[in-house]
């Protein structure tokens, strides 16, 4: 894996972590930013995402690497040591030589592992900020991973709409981007 993919993932595995030790227990099961799903469903999406790529850097089909995900994110670990182990699992897999050379049968298509690396940088910074949204926490992500997943974002035309969000800071126009909403109300 390339500095950057390691640098973005490592960043966005951290901004993840800081706020899921800030979870209450009692926090689990009330909603998150994300509409329709509670605190714990966001975190498992989270856990699931990292271990559905596991399951494709070690050759599994599309469809048995989702089975994995759905085992692992409904499993009986609890949530915090789930996400540090599959965080661990995913990184050390695209650190496999040769990992991010080859093709994965991903769910958006086959993709290289370069552009799985960098979903999933995408993915858990922006999921990083609705996990702050939803309990309350600090918000803001670190610069260059903002940066990096906007770049990302573009490379990837992940979002038709570049023009969204054109004012405020790089985080600001990132957010909205995404189709979130840096001003609107908490979860609570």
């Amino acid at each position: 894996m390339s500095l950057i993919e390691t640098v973005a993932l490592t960043r966005a595995d951290a901004e993840v972590a800081r706020r899921l030790t800030l979870v209450d227990e009692d926090r689990w099961e009330r909603p998150s930013a994300c509409a329709g799903w509670t605190v714990g469903d966001l975190v498992d999406h989270l856990i699931g995402g990292n271990a559905y790529s596991m399951a494709l850097l070690d050759g599994a089909s599309a469809d048995e690497a989702m089975e994995r995900a759905h085992a692992v994110a409904g499993g009986e670990a609890p949530r915090r040591v789930a996400y540090t182990l599959t965080a661990k699992g995913m990184r050390k897999g695209l650190d496999q030589p040769g990992a991010v050379e080859r093709t994965y049968p991903h769910v958006v298509g086959e993709v290289t592992g370069h552009v799985m690396a960098g979903l999933r940088a995408t993915d858990l910074a922006l999921h990083a900020w609705d996990l702050a949204r939803s309990i309350g926490a600090d918000e803001d992500l670190d610069d260059e991973l903002v940066a990096f997943v906007a770049a990302t974002a573009d490379e990837m035309g992940l979002w038709e709409d570049a023009s969204a969000g054109e004012a405020g800071s790089p985080q600001r126009r990132l957010l909205l981007r995404s189709g979130r909403d840096p001003d609107g109300a908490t979860a609570d």
